[in-house]
């Protein structure tokens, strides 16, 4: 799909309702002080290890045009119970990752 600039993705208190897979362009990731621009492949979304989460805590904007793959948060949680490793590596990477982000 294309999102255009300035588009939100995902906007925190919001349901958890998709994924994104950037596939062009780039995004910002804000969750709290913590902010991180993030590019080409990343994921994004609410990665919570107890899988409980229903409402964003992350706020994502488009900070060019963009071209992302979207993924249902059902089929995300699916695949999370089935591979809860990945859930917890994908978690971990987004933190450190907003955490040097904002340094």
């Amino acid at each position: 799909a294309q999102v255009a600039e300035g588009a939100v993705l995902l906007r925190r208190g919001d349901p958890v309702e998709a994924y994104y897979l950037l596939d062009q362009g780039s995004i910002e990731v804000r969750r709290g002080e913590h902010r991180a621009v993030l590019g080409p492949g990343a994921l994004v979304g609410e990665f919570d290890p107890g899988l409980v989460q229903v409402h964003n805590n992350l706020e994502v904007v488009a900070r060019s045009p963009l071209e992302v793959y979207k993924i249902e948060a059902d089929e995300m949680r699916a695949f999370f119970e089935h591979n809860p490793g990945t859930l917890i590596r994908l978690a971990k990477h987004l933190d450190d990752t907003l955490r040097q982000g904002s340094a």
